[in-house]
């Protein structure tokens, strides 16, 4: 929460900002961010015929380096690309726990992510206002247990590289002639993975269809 307070604030001081200069965002740049991740996964638990709906949630902080281009066109209309790396650690553990087919445990991890997007925005002084959009490449790792007992069982773990769509928008400001802030939310739908375990009276399958929130506070060198 004290996050998401930060990421307001500072959206609010950037829109209020003035400078008389003219800005100038072309050219090549590099940074670092800082960031809040929520991951929603909607799940589907599937036992003998019969199907189960529910969702898992988990938040998290990261970090990640980006890096890209940027040209200004007439009427202060910019367009832009950036590829962007994030070091994520996220994970849901749901623990052995009894249901009426045996006992059952799952856990969902969301690790590192690799995007590219393109930014279009109009710049107002020193501000520049702006969307993206493009494909995030994220790396998701389950693993199952179920058994007859909290003891004896068996289990499976499934890692994928799913890619996702990626949108969001955000506002950025230059405080210097090379340095800018930024503050930034994307949101990303990486699909479904699946993975099945035969412990208990198995088998059991489950589904999980990811979608992460991205909230980010970064820094940018502009050469």
């Amino acid at each position: 929460m004290k996050f998401k307070t930060t990421i307001l604030c500072t959206l609010l001081l950037f829109s209020t900002t003035a400078y008389a200069s003219d800005s100038n965002f072309d050219g090549p740049f590099v940074g670092f961010n800082a960031n809040y991740e929520k991951t929603t996964a909607d799940t589907t638990y599937e036992a003998f015929g019969g199907a189960y709906d529910y969702k898992i949630k988990t938040d998290g902080t990261s970090f990640g380096l980006f890096g890209g281009w940027n040209k200004t066109f007439p009427n202060n209309l910019l367009l832009g690309v950036e590829v962007a790396y994030n070091e994520v650690d996220l994970e849901h553990d749901n623990p052995r726990q009894l249901t009426g087919w045996g006992y059952y445990s799952n856990t969902v991890s969301h690790e590192r992510t690799f995007a590219a997007v393109s930014k279009f925005g109009f710049v107002h002084q020193k501000a520049l206002f702006y969307g993206l959009a493009g494909i995030t490449s994220g790396k998701f790792t389950t693993n199952l247990w179920s058994g007859l007992d909290p003891i004896e069982g068996s289990g499976s773990e499934t890692s994928e590289n799913k890619t996702a769509y990626t949108i969001g928008g955000g506002i950025e400001q230059l405080i210097s002639k090379n340095i800018a802030v930024r503050a930034e939310y994307s949101f990303s739908d990486y699909g479904s993975i699946s993975s099945e375990t035969t412990g208990g009276f198995g088998p059991y399958r489950y589904t999980f269809d990811n979608k992460v929130s991205s909230y980010r506070l970064g820094v940018s060198y502009r050469f």
